[in-house]
């Protein structure tokens, strides 16, 4: 009896732990499924937002686009230093081929080199543009000199046009009522009507002794 009764408990036994584990076999599957759909589902959102896919997979797509991100970034920064370079160099020649850009190192350069116009005052000289006389390149200034006087008295100022070659050399100036309204490549032109005159054009390598500018002549000084 007593045998009888420990077989039957052991067997009662057994058959509710093999119930049991039964049971829950299937149960660690489905929580490994689970956690395996949220393993994809993480990875799939995390690669929809860009970059940090790199932290949980890369496809080819992925690789291409990281691998061309620091090419692209050093092109860039290689285009900006040759701009940069290329600036430095242009500014360097202008610089070089101008050296008299100021009022005051143009007023000094055309006092050393015999310029009849006024010097001292309310002066301003603008440059103007390039003007090809033949084969000679002259730079264009426009000169304007004006002197205040007490109120109710007439106030003096005179108007020119002042070439320089080469940026260094004087070789002559126009007296002007207004200043150029164009400067093309052979010829300094006035907004004047075309019969009353109103341009300044070399004759070969020379520059006029004497032009018409709205009817009025106007003679090459130095």
């Amino acid at each position: 009896m007593v045998d009888f009764a420990y077989h039957s408990q052991h067997r009662l036994f057994q058959f509710r732990l093999k119930h049991s584990l039964a049971r829950l076999k299937p149960l660690a599957v489905v929580v490994s499924r689970q956690v395996a759909q949220k393993r994809q589902s993480l990875g799939a959102e995390v690669g929809e937002n860009g970059r940090r896919v790199s932290r949980f997979r890369f496809d080819d797509h992925d690789r291409w686009s990281l691998t061309r991100r620091p090419q692209e970034s050093g092109a860039r920064v290689d285009a900006m230093k040759h701009h940069a370079l290329f600036v430095l160099l242009f500014s360097v020649t202008v610089l070089a081929q101008n050296p008299h850009t100021s009022t005051g190192s143009l007023k000094r350069l055309l006092a050393q080199q015999g310029f009849t116009g006024a010097l001292e005052g309310k002066i301003t000289i603008k440059r103007l543009g390039i003007f090809h006389c033949g084969s000679r390149q002259l730079e264009v200034f426009y000169h304007t000199w004006e002197e205040s006087n007490p109120p109710g008295r007439a106030i003096h100022a005179a108007y020119r046009v002042v070439l320089l070659e080469n940026g260094s050399r004087y070789v002559g100036s126009y007296k002007v009522q207004d200043p150029p309204a164009k400067i093309a490549r052979a010829a300094i032109f006035f907004d004047y009507p075309k019969d009353a005159g109103n341009v300044i054009a070399c004759d070969d390598n020379s520059l006029p002794e004497s032009v018409v500018l709205n009817g009025e002549g106007a003679d090459l000084f130095k």
